[in-house]
């Protein structure tokens, strides 16, 4: 719940750039010192901070100006400091101040809210502050000049809060952007908004719109924002957008370009009848073989209620363009729409459910059966809560699926079902923003990570940064933030940025490129392990027990894990020509026969575009040609030390250079993590 709200002074409540307001800054000081804006700029800039918060009055800083250049009297500094304070009186004068500011107030006061002040501002402007009219409305002020600190800094923000005596969570903060105050505001807890009342029309003065803020475009809407209480949402990456980087606030893609390729179908399974839309490879020169693919996309709440726009919604619209279909090899797209609507209360009811598995399974197919030859691979695409919705398909129906693509959702199978869809060798492709607004990343799936990263087949793509495609970082403020949460749109755009090149390195071809590769039963990556750290992989003779096991090449698989013991540091014995190493491995463990290991060792993973790479046997994976890695992940031996079985041999061997105890994997675990 609001209560209170917490205002900026210039450009917010009043401004000095208004019509009829006379101005009088530094260019004009400079013009009555007889110098140019630059030499007077140069000098009265370096005391703005001292200005500001309160180490020097105006009048002082203008005396010092004014001697450094070689200016001074004490007439022209009386001169030019009224003449200063005179236009700065000004923007309190009624006629200046936007007309529903007051109003504003009154309907605050009138609710109960608290009203705070936090005001950069110089020694003239904190007694013009005081003496005005809007200053009786405020049961906080924080002026810098007085508080001897100034904005962006957290302190003066904590200090309202305290005289507030209320939690950041309860503030609204308002201001129009200047000196990273919307940003701050965010940082302590508090909901910024933006207000732009003063600069929509204006440019001179102003701050540019900040994307992902939600903006108060008349002062009444600050009372509205109250009003709404906790719909007012503030996501937290706000103030962790990395330095020179930038904010998108829309895909860049064209929604409704590719709408005509659709037909419209509808779908009656017992009572309940939904609507459809599919597309047709057929009809865009694609012979159907029986073996074309096909993609279910279920859309997330509220989309249904769009109506065709659903198409673009669930990722599927750029699906049907020709040059994801080449990639594709054809495709038929299949669009299911909820039966939704909204209550009194405006709440959107009817959304995907339980009730739904059954109709939906069905129609699909149905779908298949009586408008196709028959397909080939079967992909379930789902957003937000119809990635949840496609999940469950996917754990109700697993024989009549090949691949699941959930994108912003955590409503992951346990592991006893991440087993099946190993032991049904069905494909997982985990979708999720770092920062997704609606879950939580290090809590719901970085404990489910090593699990996932052990799926036969699972792609796992957690961006730091969700992007659109003119590589913005992405933002969709629609009375809550969601830009992270909508990784459906990287999806839509085939997780490839405007100018060709990929969002995910390991997917040089993007989604469709991905699904071919599925349709295919090529990996897009293949892992290498090495205890060796190289920038190129070079083809290296093998020493296996078979011709396939004995090229010159470079050997790789499918899976980080089946090269985890390949990347393990084993070492000869002795560590000379003449030492010998013998190991086995079972694709996971390791049995060290004869040779040492360092516990404190590490190895290196490499993730390899699997372009030149072609199956030698029923897991190996061999390239011809060197490499250059998509990325390098280096692995510490005490994390895998339990996977490795030591012969009596090696144990002796690995007493006697690293301790007594070195083969205690409890020992090596707590010693080497003190």
């Amino acid at each position: 719940m609001i209560k209170a709200v917490v205002f900026d002074m210039y450009s917010t409540l009043v401004t000095l750039f208004g019509v009829g307001c006379e101005h009088y800054f530094s260019g004009d000081m400079a013009r009555d010192a007889g110098v140019t804006p630059e030499e007077f700029r140069k000098v009265w800039r370096k005391t703005e901070h001292a200005r500001t918060c309160g180490e020097i009055t105006s009048k002082e800083a203008l005396a010092d100006t004014l001697k450094e250049l070689g200016r001074y009297s004490d007439e022209l500094l009386e001169k030019i400091y009224q003449k200063r304070v005179d236009s700065k009186s000004r923007a309190f004068q009624q006629e200046y101040i936007y007309p529903e500011i007051f109003q504003m107030l009154e309907g605050l006061k009138g609710k109960g809210i608290k009203i705070g002040l936090i005001s950069n501002c110089f020694s003239e402007e904190a007694v013009q502050i005081r003496e005005s009219a809007l200053f009786p409305y405020f049961d906080v002020s924080m002026l810098s000049y007085e508080q001897h600190v100034c904005k962006p800094d957290k302190e003066i923000f904590a200090r309202c809060l305290t005289a507030l005596g209320l939690e950041a969570k309860e503030c609204l903060y308002v201001g129009d952007g200047g000196s990273e105050e919307l940003e701050t505001a965010g940082e302590v807890g508090m909901h910024p908004v933006q207000a732009t009342w003063y600069a929509d029309g204006v440019s001179e003065g102003y701050i540019d719109r900040k994307p992902g803020y939600t903006k108060a475009e008349k002062p009444m809407d600050v009372v509205r924002l109250v009003d709404e209480g906790d719909e007012v949402y503030y996501a937290s990456w706000y103030g962790e957008v990395p330095k020179g980087d930038f904010v998108s606030t829309a895909p860049t893609y064209e929604a409704g370009k590719y709408f005509s390729l659709f037909h419209e179908g509808k779908f009656t399974y017992g009572d309940m009848t939904m609507k459809y839309y599919w597309y047709d490879p057929r009809e865009h020169g694609f012979e159907d073989d029986g073996k074309l693919s096909m993609i279910s996309f279920l859309h997330g709440t509220s989309n249904a209620l769009v109506g065709e726009l659903c198409i673009n919604y669930t990722g599927a619209e750029f699906y049907a363009s020709e040059s994801y279909q080449k990639t594709l090899g054809g495709a038929f797209l299949l669009v299911p729409i909820a039966n939704e609507w909204r209550d009194e209360e405006g709440r959107t009811q009817g959304y995907w459910s339980k009730a739904y598995l059954e109709p939906v399974h069905a129609m699909i197919l149905d779908f298949i059966a009586s408008k196709t030859q028959g397909v080939g691979l079967k992909v379930l695409l789902g957003n937000s809560s119809g990635a949840t919705f496609v999940l469950r398909l996917m754990d109700q129906y697993m024989d009549d699926f090949d691949v699941v693509i959930p994108v912003g959702s955590t409503a992951l199978p346990n592991d006893l079902g991440l087993d099946l869809y190993d032991a049904k060798g069905k494909t997982l492709f985990f979708a999720l923003g770092k920062r997704d607004e609606f879950h939580h990343y290090e809590e719901e799936i970085v404990p489910r990570l090593p699990r996932l990263q052990r799926m036969k087949h699972c792609f796992i793509y957690t961006p730091e940064w969700v992007r659109n495609g003119d590589k913005g970082i992405a933002s969709i403020c629609a009375g809550v933030e969601m830009g992270q949460h909508c990784l459906v749109n990287a999806m839509h755009c085939n997780l490839m940025f405007d100018d060709g090149t990929p969002m995910e390195l390991r997917l040089p071809k993007g989604v469709t490129g991905w699904i071919a590769d599925q349709k295919n039963h090529r990996p897009t990556v293949v892992y290498h392990g090495s205890q060796y750290l190289f920038d190129v992989v070079k083809p290296m003779q093998a020493h296996g027990q078979c011709e396939a096991e004995a090229q010159t090449g470079i050997y790789a698989a499918a899976t980080k894990e089946e090269v985890i013991p390949f990347a393990m540091p084993f070492r000869w014995y002795p560590d000379s020509p003449e030492g010998k190493l013998r190991f086995d491995s079972d694709g996971i463990k390791s049995f060290l026969q004869y040779g040492s290991i360092d516990p404190n060792g590490k190895g290196y993973i490499y993730v390899l575009p699997a372009d030149t790479f072609e199956l030698v046997d029923q897991w190996e994976w061999v390239s011809k040609v060197e490499v250059k890695p998509i990325e390098i992940i280096e692995i510490n031996v005490k994390d895998y030390w339990n996977t490795i079985t030591f012969s009596e041999e090696a144990k002796e061997i690995q007493r006697k250079l690293y301790g007594e105890d070195s083969i205690n994997s409890e020992y090596v675990n707590t010693a080497l993590n003190m």
